[in-house]
Parts: structure tokens; C-alpha cells; sequence
């Protein structure tokens, strides 16, 4: 089928006119629905390419559903009617607190603390959509061991394709690449500051999530259909 994508994942996404969206879309220097990039905000200069080389590539989400190659003989309406279908049943997230953490090497704007419900949408959209999701190749699988498994990660990469779903989600928005620790905390420091300057950091409520595709491999992903949460909460 012609037009469809490499890879498609199912992502949260803050609503288009927030400042959350705003904040992000301009630091990682591209919005990936195609609209015009919002300009930084005062004081934030455009960051050096390998500090965001990484997320830009995906665009700015936070991933519920990893990103996950389809069956051949599927379509890819197919998939779009089922999500649709399953977010009618799914609620709209409120995060009444966002900070910008250091995760690891890289630095992410997360929800402290975060709300089980949002656990509990990853874990639908993870396994009620699992039927569309090829298994991953040898290759695949081996560069996810490589950054070292524990036996539950292992467990969860066999059964769905990903290490970190379910029990070991995390969500968390991406800003940087790996970087030194000196340099992630002064970075760290100065994301922090101009984000709430911004409001980027102030409580929001997610109404949405999202289909990103990737037409080719390593090409970048772009939001293509935002579709409503059905329930209210």
C-alpha cells in the first residue's frame, strides 16, 4: 500500500494552543504537524544540533504506545478506526504539576506525580491495539538488549515488542539527547526557568492522543490525526 508508513506509534500530546505545545515544538525546533515553529521563548537560545537531534527527530509527545512497524495486510484506516474507536472510552489526563527531570542521561518534562490513569491509558492503547504491531526482527530485539534488560524488561519486550509498558512505563516528554551530567544540569536549571516563565510547567489537562508516522526509516515522524479522549474526568 502506497501510502502506508514505515511506522506508526500512538503518542500524548498537549492541546495544539497551549503553551505546553508552544514550549516544546519550539525548543526542539519543529512542530511536527507541520505548522510554522513557535518562536523561543525570551532568554532560551536555539540549542546546539546534538542536544536535539534525537527528539527532534520524533517531535515533541510523550509515548504511550511505542513506535511499532503494521502488519502488511493491513491498512492503515484500519488502525486509525480502532484508536478512535478505543479513545472514545479512554479519559482526558490532568496533570496539576509538570517539572522538567533528568532521566538518566537526558533531560524530559514529566507530571509529578504521575496520574494512574495515565498508566492505565498506556496499557489499553498497548494492548488492545497489539494486534496490528508486526513482531520486532533479531536486529530489533538485540539493540533493545543491549542497553541492559532487567528479567521483567525482557519479559515485556518479548511479549509486546517493548521493554518500558506497563508496570514499567514512564512517561515523560523528551527535550535532549544523552549529554554529560554537568552539562544536563545546567541545562536542566535553565529549562526549568523558562518553561515556567512560559507556563509551560502549569497544570493542563491532555483531551487527545495522537497517530505519528514515519514514512521511511529513519525519516522523521509526524503527527498526522490528533483524536479526541471520550471520557471526561
Amino acid at each position: 500500500m502506497r501510502d502506508k508508513a514505515y511506522r506508526y506509534a500512538i503518542f500524548a500530546v498537549p492541546p495544539r494552543d497551549s503553551a505546553l505545545w508552544h514550549f516544546g515544538c519550539a525548543w526542539l525546533g519543529r512542530d511536527p504537524e507541520g505548522g510554522p515553529t513557535p518562536p523561543l521563548p525570551a532568554g532560551l537560545t536555539i540549542p546546539e544540533k546534538p542536544v536535539i537531534e534525537a527528539p527532534m527527530r520524533y517531535g515533541f509527545h510523550g509515548t504511550l504506545k511505542p513506535p511499532f512497524k503494521m502488519h502488511e495486510e493491513t491498512a492503515p484506516s484500519a488502525l486509525f478506526d480502532a484508536v478512535e474507536r478505543l479513545a472514545e472510552d479512554l479519559p482526558t489526563i490532568r496533570f496539576e504539576r509538570m517539572i522538567v527531570r533528568m532521566i538518566g542521561r537526558f533531560l524530559a518534562i514529566v507530571p509529578d506525580p504521575t496520574p494512574p490513569a495515565l498508566k492505565d491509558l498506556a496499557a489499553r492503547l498497548v494492548i488492545e491495539l497489539d494486534h496490528f504491531r508486526m513482531p520486532p526482527t533479531q536486529t530489533e530485539l538485540s539493540r533493545r538488549r543491549a542497553a541492559g534488560l532487567s528479567e521483567r524488561q525482557e519479559t515485556l519486550l518479548s511479549k509486546w515488542g517493548y521493554p518500558y509498558v506497563l508496570d514499567e512505563f514512564k512517561f515523560h516528554m523528551t527535550l535532549t539527547g544523552r549529554m554529560a551530567e554537568e552539562r544536563l544540569a545546567e541545562l536542566q536549571s535553565t529549562l526549568t526557568e523558562k518553561a515556567l516563565a512560559a507556563g509551560a510547567l502549569s497544570p493542563i489537562t491532555f483531551r487527545e492522543v495522537a497517530i505519528y508516522a514515519e514514512a521511511a526509516p529513519d525519516s522523521t515522524f509526524r503527527l498526522i490525526r490528533r483524536v479526541p479522549l471520550g471520557r471526561n474526568i
